[in-house]
């Protein structure tokens, strides 16, 4: 579980982030991210979709989210502050390990600027 400051909760925030964020595409997810404008140094906040559209059973969407939380949590110190990130799991994610999809986060690490 990711400590309580580096979590997204609100709805709206998930909303502003899909209309306003940049997008970078792998294999097995989607990463979306959005600078928030405050000029103040706060914490990243990070949010998981692993939506019904992966797999209508609440086990596989539950080990996509725990999968991807996961290699979150390793990268955690190193992602730039002020930023607003989700990950949204896409179907190749359901028979992966953590192998594979740390090896996707590294691929799109150079792609995106808070790292």
């Amino acid at each position: 579980m990711l400590p309580e400051k580096n979590r997204l909760k609100t709805d709206y925030d998930f909303r502003r982030i899909k209309q306003k964020g940049n997008a970078v595409h792998t294999h097995h997810f989607t990463l979306l991210y959005y600078l928030r404008d405050s000029q103040f140094a706060t914490p990243s906040r990070i949010g998981f979709i692993a939506s019904k559209k992966l797999d209508k059973r609440a086990v596989k969407r539950n080990r996509a989210r725990r999968l991807m939380r996961e290699v979150i949590r390793d990268y955690l110190g190193k992602i730039k502050q002020g930023y607003d990130i989700i990950l949204i799991a896409r179907p190749p994610i359901k028979d992966a390990d953590y192998k594979e999809v740390n090896a996707s986060f590294n691929k799109i690490l150079p792609k995106v600027p808070f790292a």
